[in-house]
């Protein structure tokens, strides 16, 4: 055989595998995509089937439930540590009922035997964490209880302290706080009851002060009660507590 035909023959062979090996990738590149596309379908088919699955069970609104507490429960957190939260209190309640101790102890942890009775209203500014208190203390003598209700409007809680160990009283307070939460300002403002000195043997506790005061029977704002003793510093820390929910506008 001359060269000249054996060349021929031979880059015809090397045509033929590249003709072959150009079907083979083409074939490999066809069966690819096809799975490529099989896959992609069947992805999508089964998201739209999972999510129609979450819609029909309501799993779906949990989750947006969810997912919208947890966005709230950080910016509050992030609210906490960069901004602070201002509020107003009100102590009111008959004389010697410890309000001013209360506001003593409140402020910076002390208790004061003999404190000075309140003539008109004293103001302090107490910070807890992030929280300031603006608290007004009115005076519980009859002349000054006019003046209860001025001092009251727009605070952010009213604080009714009771001296539970003295029961000839009770009756009288019950009308006061009465009196006071029938006026027109100040609907729907929250109210704290505290029978402060329950380190007296005679004191009654929260439940016998909600009785004879009936407290339940006020339907038309919330309305808790404390046993507390502002002397020996019981109970302050969940009147504290219920203060500060107030103050950032939570139940």
């Amino acid at each position: 055989m001359s060269n000249k035909n054996k060349y021929k023959k031979n880059y015809k062979t090397v045509i033929h595998n590249h003709y072959n090996d150009l079907n083979d990738n083409t074939t490999y590149i066809l069966y690819g995509r096809f799975y490529f596309v099989k896959i992609s379908n069947f992805v999508l088919v089964f998201l739209s089937k999972l999510l129609m699955f979450l819609v029909s069970k309501n799993l779906f609104k949990i989750i947006s439930l969810l997912m919208s507490g947890i966005i709230q429960w950080l910016i509050d957190w992030l609210r906490s540590l960069f901004f602070k939260t201002e509020m107003e209190l009100t102590l009111v309640g008959l004389q010697n009922s410890g309000k001013t101790t209360l506001v003593n102890v409140i402020a910076s942890g002390q208790f004061i035997e003999d404190a000075i009775p309140t003539v008109g209203f004293n103001m302090r500014k107490v910070t807890k964490g992030n929280v300031t208190m603006k608290l007004w203390d009115i005076g519980g003598q009859p002349r000054f209880r006019s003046m209860w209700e001025r001092y009251c409007r727009g605070v952010n809680a009213i604080v009714f302290v009771v001296d539970a160990a003295d029961r000839e009283k009770l009756e009288a307070a019950n009308t006061e706080l009465r009196n006071l939460l029938e006026k027109p300002q100040l609907a729907n403002i929250p109210v704290l009851v505290l029978g402060n000195k329950n380190d007296l043997p005679e004191a009654l506790t929260a439940d016998e002060l909600i009785e004879a005061l009936h407290l339940k029977s006020i339907t038309n704002r919330e309305v808790s009660c404390y046993s507390i003793s502002a002397k020996n510093q019981v109970n302050i820390d969940i009147t504290l507590q219920w203060l500060i929910r107030k103050g950032k506008g939570q139940k």
